[in-house]
């Protein structure tokens, strides 16, 4: 003990080792893939491990817990994979009793996030600063879908919705035609693409011929979120408004 503090030499063994193997994996030259790495690596924790034993579980799960995620973390970055997705999770309150039941929820939710639709974090921290098109990256954000998950996913209304804030909000009007022409492709026969033609028409100065596109929608199909009826109100409008 040294003023109060139980330090005992193996506290500076764990600190070495785990420098060292950090040191050693981190080396362009290793590859954990051949067993000759593989053995030097084992060299290098061999003695400490001795020294660690004696002390108590906490201790041991503790080390042996660090140096398993530093050749794990090693490992899997070897792998030259484009749909590998490693993400290393720190827990620094639980305990090896409740930490499946918090790693594995945390992890499900990793793993699926590419798969989720647009939401506020993901609208606020990137698609509000895009400086190139947002409908080219809402177009690359499926298609990272589709090579990840292997499945086609139809661009949801909730994110056709998010470019749409985007184009309000910046008064991008030119980019409603080709978000027509992308929710032609995917809502076809539905009020949609006619709801951005119509928007892309209206704001770029032929009113008229907007109002008529709004109309023409009437014997569509309705998708989630927008209604013909809305449509009606917009061609209204625009009646009013122009005395058509």
């Amino acid at each position: 003990p040294i003023g109060g503090f139980n330090l005992q030499p193996s506290e500076f063994v764990k600190i070495t080792v785990a420098l060292a193997v950090s040191k050693y994996i981190s080396d362009f030259q290793t590859d954990l893939k051949y067993p000759k790495d593989q053995l030097k690596l084992f060299l290098i924790i061999l003695i400490p491990i001795v020294i660690i034993v004696f002390q108590n579980d906490t201790c041991k799960f503790k080390f042996y817990s660090l140096i398993k995620k530093l050749i794990l973390t090693a490992s899997l970055d070897s792998i030259e994979n484009k749909n590998l997705r490693f993400e290393s999770l720190i827990f620094d309150k639980e305990n090896h009793y409740i930490l499946p039941s918090v790693s594995v929820p945390k992890s499900i939710r990793s793993t699926y996030s590419m798969y989720s639709d647009i939401d506020k974090i993901e609208y606020d921290s990137i698609i509000s600063k895009l400086e190139t098109s947002p409908i080219d990256y809402l177009k690359n954000k499926y298609q990272l879908i589709k090579e990840f998950y292997d499945l086609d996913k139809t661009i949801s209304m909730n994110d056709f919705m998010a470019i749409e804030e985007f184009i309000e909000e910046n008064e991008f009007f030119n980019l409603y035609d080709e978000l027509s022409e992308l929710a032609k492709q995917e809502y076809p026969g539905t009020i949609l693409p006619s709801y951005y033609k119509g928007r892309f028409i209206e704001e770029t100065g032929d009113p008229k011929k907007a109002m008529y596109i709004y109309r023409s929608a009437y014997n569509m199909k309705e998708v989630k979120g927008l209604t013909k009826e809305y449509l009606l109100e917009l061609a209204e409008r625009i009646k009013e408004d122009f005395n058509y």
